[in-house]
């Protein structure tokens, strides 16, 4: 495995033990010119950056269960200057294994950006502060799925998060999105298909609607054009009486979605966002979904929501109430 492989097009190489398969520098030779395809998973692989400008023509790389000593032999600035030698880049996968046990140093980005011309499939998986040092150093003007997984104890403050998306044509105007909620993770997905996708780890319903309502509000301002929201739990979930909700999270995490015409509630989480909605007796009554025309639950039995529903003059659309 240290000779030159020319021929060489699809390299799929990984490790099923407890410790990462550390890869000499003199993997390959350093000489693979015709690879495309590159998927390493539970790989420690130093001499990553040489390796690259020696195999240019690379379309998918696909980096799995990074070990935590990644983070720094794999820094943010070192990748987004690898994969500058990569224009045919298409398809880009960065998954670490878990988080570093100390805090993530990052560097300030420079003040030009790095762009990747071909990429059109982003993912990523780790923690909050790589990947906010990474993408400030690129564009991506053909990117079209954006997919992205945060671990616990997410930082709420990611500005370049959110200029990346602004920033990005494709993630602008997505008019269809999905909130699930699971027992230790919340997901938002944006687009049908999918285009733009988070799924954040955090633990409790409550602490879940918590952390996407701030989501919602910091990084999405083209939310606004949504105009189906479904929001739904994993078959899994599980919802005790002690889990009780503050209404006003909901209200909070549909103000954002002010362009939604067609709201789908699940029957599990249908009776808490009822509540919510009840609150609103005696105000403006499109005050949170100004646009909302249909409204789909699975039962409704708070009696404030129901006077609300019908003293209302709707657009000709009205609500739909699905049981």
């Amino acid at each position: 495995m240290q000779e030159p492989l020319p021929a060489l097009t699809n390299l799929y190489l990984g490790s099923s033990y407890r410790a990462p398969l550390v890869l000499p520098d003199a993997f390959l030779g350093g000489y693979a010119p015709r690879l495309r395809s590159v998927s390493l998973h539970h790989v420690t692989f130093p001499a990553f950056p040489r390796f690259v400008l020696c195999a240019t023509h690379i379309v998918t790389l696909y980096l799995f269960e990074i070990p935590p000593s990644g983070f720094t032999s794999i820094s943010p600035e070192v990748m987004a200057t690898c994969l500058a030698a990569l224009p045919h880049l298409g398809s880009l996968s960065i998954v670490f294994q878990y988080a570093p046990i100390s805090p993530l140093q990052t560097t300030l980005p420079p003040l030009t950006r790095t762009v990747l011309p071909s990429l059109t499939d982003f993912r990523f998986m780790g923690v909050a502060e790589y990947l906010e040092d990474f993408i400030a150093r690129i564009d991506t003007p053909l990117l079209h799925e954006f997919r992205i997984t945060f671990f616990m104890k997410f930082n709420f403050h990611t500005p370049q998060l959110h200029q990346f998306i602004g920033r990005t044509q494709s993630l602008r105007s997505l008019n269809y999105a999905q909130v699930k909620f699971f027992n230790y993770r919340i997901k938002i997905a944006l687009g049908s298909p999918t285009r733009f996708e988070l799924d954040l780890g955090c633990y409790g319903p409550e602490q879940q609607l918590s952390s996407m309502t701030q989501i919602c509000n910091i990084h999405f301002p083209s939310l606004s054009q949504v105009d189906r929201l479904y929001i739904y739990e994993d078959s899994g979930l599980e919802l005790e009486p002690k889990n009780e909700f503050d209404p006003s999270r909901w209200l909070e995490l549909f103000r954002p979605f002010s362009g939604v015409r067609s709201l789908y509630v699940s029957e599990t989480l249908e009776p808490l966002v009822a509540v919510a909605l009840g609150e609103l007796t005696g105000k403006r009554p499109m005050e949170v979904l100004p646009a909302l025309e249909n409204l789909s639950l699975d039962e409704i039995e708070h009696p404030d929501l129901r006077r609300m529903l019908w003293s209302h003059s709707l657009p000709p659309a009205g609500f739909l109430i699905a049981p």
